[in-house]
């Protein structure tokens, strides 16, 4: 669902552009590559599925890394302000950190919950 009404491909596409009227993105990659798309066998060019996310671990004993990608965002419900934060980036093959240990998840933290029992 998300499309270049949500996420546009520039601001400043000039009316002749052919990408200005495209709905969705125009990706590289086929069913054989890491940027995986499965375009099929009938040569329609489009995709039908493709991967639900991209990860990296280092299993490093001192101190674990990563680096992930969502292809949409974190979030599911179409009005969150996390349903598409992460096209850009998915689109653009950039990743963004995961926070393994307690320093790291501390240091990203945007907000913080506290959860009690009655």
């Amino acid at each position: 669902s998300v499309n270049t009404d949500i996420l546009p491909l520039a601001d400043d596409l000039d009316w002749s552009d052919p990408r200005k009227t495209l709905p969705w993105f125009p990706r590289h990659g086929d069913h054989l590559n890491v940027d995986a798309g499965n375009s099929g066998f009938d040569l329609n060019w489009s995709y039908g599925s493709g991967p639900v996310f991209r990860v990296v671990i280092t299993l490093d004993p001192e101190h674990p890394t990563g680096r992930n990608i969502l292809p949409a965002g974190q979030s599911g419900v179409a009005d969150s302000p996390h349903f598409a934060d992460q096209s850009g980036y998915w689109l653009a093959n950039k990743t963004i950190p995961v926070r393994i240990t307690l320093e790291d998840v501390l240091a990203g933290a945007t907000s913080r919950e506290t959860f009690t029992s009655k």
